[in-house]
């Protein structure tokens, strides 16, 4: 029994260790218009054979997710986007394989 736990603790901190790691996502200052595109940027530290992160846009109010897309180059620490969310105010939230990394607030216009 005592080996199993042992196998486990070290099968745990593998993955974990494994994960990417997002640490900020920066997004737009001020208004977007909706249809305009924008370039998303993100810190990230690199890590062996990352899986690609999932890039959502959340409705501040509702709460409502649209994936932006599920197959996001963690590496490449950019995605251009094309706007396509109604007027309100919203958020990102960027997936690396160990959570949600959130940006801050900002508002699309139409």
């Amino acid at each position: 029994m005592s080996r199993l736990i042992h196998f486990l603790i070290l099968f745990l901190a593998f993955i974990w260790s494994a994960s990417a790691q997002v640490s900020a996502i920066n997004n737009p200052a001020g208004s977007v218009a909706n249809g305009a595109t924008i370039t998303i940027t993100w810190s990230y530290t690199p890590q062996p054979n990352p899986l690609p992160g999932t890039l959502s846009v959340i409705d501040n109010t509702t709460k409502n997710t649209v994936i932006i897309s599920s197959t996001i180059n963690l590496s490449s620490q950019s995605y251009s986007w094309t706007v396509n969310v109604p007027a309100g105010t919203y958020y990102l939230a960027l997936n690396d394989g160990s959570g949600d990394k959130y940006s801050r607030t900002f508002t699309v216009i139409q």
